[in-house]
């Protein structure tokens, strides 16, 4: 038995459960532990879920659930994806010094903390240094470690145990067809919106370009990181309604969105937590007919670096020319996105990183 466990993750999420779940109930049974205030249930043969609703269950609650599940069940793994649950892994091989943990990390966690932060000056470097204290206690209890990205900070786990590098490609179910638009002019971005994320920088970009190409659309699908992020957006965009905001949609749900886009944009700030990451939505870009503009942030370059038309981060003339390089040339529109979905059927597709997870639950059960 396996026992998968997130805290604060959408049971559905496409990292946890399309792809690793669905990767590892190969190799046994499935027992997932989610907790979030969304309810959702999946409903899947190779697995039992357990969804605790966080507005009724403490998270203190919640991993007692889970440490009280493994006592009496004795998994043979713990797969934990967030630092609130390495209590839990602590606990667990406690009890059982057999069970094997793997702390799924995802993005680089110093950088994230640094960017997160909605404090500031010695408040937040105070906060930040307790947490990584605190997860550098437990990391001695962990058996292998995984990581989403080359770029984040290897060296904090290399300490303590194995590091595996497992990228969020995309699951290599697409069609590679070129796309047969005369010129492009649909434009999207999907994630969270906030200020470093360049959101405003890509809204006030269109609102220029759309006085230049006045067929233009652009979809900002996600959610918003605060209330203030929310009230900006929208008191900026009320003029222009040919940028439509769209809530939250579900992995499974999002594809169809993309594949009517035709230029996805990723308007990143140069900030640390960038620069250690790779966006998950640059592959999805890549797998579905969308040419891709993109800040200059490495982790980006180092996955397309001639196939991406790219902006100085943070400047709306730099993201204007990136844009305005697809609309007004169709030839290398076409080329590049020809060059990307080569990219992702050869090399940057799910395939490939569920073969280095499947090896990882293999070795760790010999």
């Amino acid at each position: 038995m396996i026992v998968v466990a997130s805290c604060g993750h959408h049971a559905d999420d496409e990292r946890i459960y399309y792809k690793q779940i669905n990767a590892i109930s190969k190799v046994g049974p499935i027992e997932y532990f989610t907790y979030n205030n969304l309810n959702v249930t999946i409903n899947d043969d190779a697995i039992n879920h357990h969804q605790i609703n966080s507005n009724q269950c403490s998270k203190s609650k919640y991993k007692k659930k889970i440490f009280q599940f493994i006592r009496h069940n004795n998994p043979l793994i713990l797969h934990i994806h967030d630092l609130e649950l390495l209590p839990v892994a602590y606990k667990a091989k406690l009890n059982n010094n057999n069970i094997k943990i793997i702390y799924d990390v995802h993005e680089d966690l110093i950088s994230m903390w640094d960017a997160l932060s909605k404090y500031s000056g010695m408040i937040k470097k105070t906060i930040n240094t307790i947490l990584s204290k605190m997860e550098l206690s437990y990391l001695k209890y962990v058996d292998c470690f995984i990581l989403a990205n080359k770029f984040a900070d290897q060296s904090r786990y290399k300490k303590f145990g194995p590091v595996h590098i497992i990228q969020n490609f995309p699951i290599n179910n697409y069609s590679y067809e070129q796309s047969n638009i005369n010129k492009p002019y649909k434009l999207i971005y999907h994630g969270q919106l906030d200020y470093n994320r360049g959101i405003m920088t890509l809204i006030n970009t269109f609102n220029r370009l759309s006085q230049k190409y006045n067929n233009l659309e652009l979809k900002l699908v996600g959610q918003f990181r605060t209330p203030r992020m929310e009230t900006d957006i929208k008191n900026v965009i009320i003029k222009n309604k040919n940028i439509k905001l769209i809530k939250h949609i579900p992995y499974n749900k999002i594809w169809p969105i993309l594949y009517d886009s035709h230029i996805g944009v990723i308007p990143f700030h140069d900030m640390s937590v960038f620069q250690k990451n790779t966006p998950t939505k640059l592959f999805e870009f890549m797998a579905t007919n969308c040419a891709v503009v993109s800040s200059n942030l490495q982790p980006i370059c180092s996955v397309a670096s001639e196939s991406i038309s790219f902006a100085h981060p943070n400047n709306e003339e730099a993201l204007f020319s990136a844009i305005e390089l697809y609309l007004n040339n169709t030839n290398i529109y076409k080329e590049h996105i020809l060059l990307n979905q080569n990219m992702i059927k050869e090399k940057y597709n799910w395939k490939i990183e569920e073969k280095k997870l499947l090896n990882i639950y293999k070795n760790l059960i010999k």
